[in-house]
């Protein structure tokens, strides 16, 4: 278990909070690209009714990782490399219906799933970028290695990557969790209520919605979780 902090949120650290949280966690920009699940006239779409997009992550040279929901739940790399690119379906998930989030490392992609029994890990290595997609192409599907339920009986509400891209933080429906690229294990960081979609901070905080409308804080660096670390802004 990790270190735990009261946190007052009138203090004058609120403040600073405040702006990390602004400058970051739950604002981002970028570019919409709309392309199908397949490699176009090579290669067959993923199907309907494992086809909704619940997860996205992409890798610092571009390189796009998603998850689905459905029947199945797949995971997929998207390649956009210059006049050209494709999805390839990495593969269903086993004993899967939907993906809550897909984390890239340094080299492993870790994706949480839930199912029938819960939300469960599933591990694989990352794809290399091809060279020239119009003259060759060629990709494997890696195996997956299924790390098992986080906690039993207990859902996965989201899961992101910490600004080192060497853990993954874990919100399940009662607890938060730290699982290293690397490892077998997650380990149990908090109690709290996986009501909302993590937050990645400009500072390396992992923030969340606690159960009074306030915003725990995880300091993945220092291995502390802060309850009520800010209060929400309450409308009329």
């Amino acid at each position: 278990m990790s270190k735990r902090k009261k946190f007052d949120s009138n203090s004058p650290d609120a403040h600073k909070i405040a702006h990390e949280i602004v400058h970051g966690a739950f604002t981002t920009e970028g570019t919409m690209v709309a392309f199908p699940l397949c490699f176009p006239g090579a290669t067959s779409p993923i199907v309907a009714d494992e086809s909704r997009i619940t997860a996205l992550d992409a890798t610092p040279d571009g390189i796009i990782y998603g998850g689905t929901s459905g029947h199945l739940a797949h995971l997929f790399v998207g390649v956009l490399n210059g006049a050209t690119g494709m999805v390839f379906d990495i593969g269903a998930a086993p004993n899967a219906t939907h993906c809550a989030g897909v984390c890239c490392g340094k080299e492993k992609l870790i994706a949480a799933v839930n199912g029938p029994g819960g939300g469960r890990i599933i591990r694989c290595d990352l794809h290399g970028l091809p060279s020239d997609l119009l003259q060759e192409w060629g990709f494997t599907r890696p195996e997956f290695q299924d790390l098992g339920e986080v906690v039993a009986g207990e859902r996965i509400a989201h899961a992101i990557a910490d600004a080192s891209d060497e853990r993954v933080i874990i919100a399940t429906d009662r607890h938060l969790l730290v699982l290293g690229f690397g490892e077998g294990t997650p380990r149990v960081i908090g109690e709290i209520t996986g009501k909302a979609r993590l937050g990645l901070g400009s500072k390396g905080s992992v923030f969340g919605l606690d159960d009074d409308d306030t915003l725990w804080r995880y300091k993945p660096d220092a291995d502390a979780l802060e309850r009520k670390a800010v209060a929400l802004p309450q409308g009329d």
